[in-house]
């Protein structure tokens, strides 16, 4: 991720990262629509550009490096510092803490989430597929550099890491536009049954929208193109405009007398030639 630095209390945290922390810091979702709560799970990113500008703000560039629990947290000088635990959503097909109950639980269990990594693998061919086809990238290479970042997409033998890839792919920077935000709930699932399965009805919910041209809409079963909708819409506009106006100035220069003689004589021009 690319990061513009301009807060003062920012700029602070940059300075003690690169200083104190090997250029290490954490990154935090916010718990609430409205920003106001932070999460308890979050990134611990690395900093791999750091460039200071005059006036001293920084433009970086980060990369996630690890995942982490919040244990206890404080302010210092405007922003959190706080102790984390350190998670990992990386676990191999079985290796579940939800799955260790015993043999026969593991491989049932096991047998579940692949299932899903499966179904999930699948259900996002299709889903960027439509993606690419159906026009919902910003530019032409706009997916293909979001799979370039992300590197390579995991097996269905690494659910945990399958379910992060693929929340990332559908929520990614610069954004699509076209999925429900799933990252911090994908981070703070429990296990990788419950990442897979966020991931996948937000998959499910998503293809709903991009398996449809961008920017056609339904209307009475039939697909139209909502530019010429809008372009109809306009037109009838001005058309009222036109003949609201028209109407207002024959009143005015007392045309409306005028015309009526004149369609008077014509009609009756006609009568007499029948």
């Amino acid at each position: 991720m690319l990061l513009h630095v301009f807060e003062m209390r920012y700029r602070l945290l940059v300075q003690n990262a690169v200083t104190d922390h090997g250029g290490r810091f954490g990154m935090m979702g916010s718990s609430l629509e409205d920003g106001t709560a932070m999460s308890d799970y979050g990134t611990e990113c690395e900093i791999v550009s750091c460039l200071e500008l005059p006036d001293g703000r920084f433009r970086l560039e980060v990369e996630g490096r690890s995942t982490f629990k919040i244990i206890d947290s404080n302010l210092r000088d405007g922003y959190w510092e706080a102790t984390v635990e350190n998670i990992d959503p990386h676990s191999a097909v079985g290796d579940d803490d939800e799955n260790r109950g015993g043999q026969d639980g593991e491989d049932t269990d096991g047998a579940e989430v692949r299932i899903l990594a499966e179904r999930v693998t699948q259900v996002f061919d299709e889903w960027e597929s439509h993606v690419r086809e159906n026009g919902w990238e910003r530019h032409p290479s706009h997916f293909d550099n979001v799979k370039i970042l992300l590197g390579a997409k995991p097996s269905v033998n690494q659910p945990g890491r399958l379910a992060l890839w693929t929340a990332a792919a559908i929520n990614p920077l610069p954004a699509l536009g076209v999925a429900k935000e799933i990252r911090l709930e994908v981070l703070s699932a429990a296990s990788d049954r419950e990442r897979l399965k966020i991931v996948s009805d937000a998959l499910d919910d998503s293809i709903t929208l991009v398996a449809k041209r961008r920017g056609v809409v339904e209307i009475c079963g039939v697909n139209m193109d909502i530019q010429i909708i809008w372009f109809g819409v306009l037109g009838v506009i001005v058309v009222s405009l036109v003949r609201s106006y028209c109407l207002k100035l024959f009143e005015r220069f007392g045309l409306n007398s005028a015309l009526l003689e004149v369609f008077s004589l014509y009609f009756d021009r006609k009568s007499e030639e029948v």
